[in-house]
């Protein structure tokens, strides 16, 4: 019964890394889209609407997730 418990709570662990990289790797790509978008913005000349406003908003969200990941040593 120890064995399996134990059995049990690797695999419950490794199911959730799987998870948080998995939301690291969406992060990660939604912040480089974001990126991609507010300089075809910019190279229209388009900063004062509201897409691009609404874009470096969710730009700076990524920005603060992903440096709490570096925070704590993931990467």
């Amino acid at each position: 019964m120890i064995l399996y418990s134990f059995v049990m709570e690797v695999f419950y662990d490794m199911e959730r890394l799987e998870q948080f990289e998995k939301m690291y790797a969406y992060i990660r790509q939604n912040h480089q889209e974001t990126v991609e978008q507010l300089e075809k913005l910019m190279g229209e000349n388009r900063q004062k609407t509201a897409t691009f406003r609404q874009l470096t908003a969710r730009k700076m969200k990524y920005e603060d997730m992903l440096a709490l990941y570096e925070l704590f040593g993931i990467q």
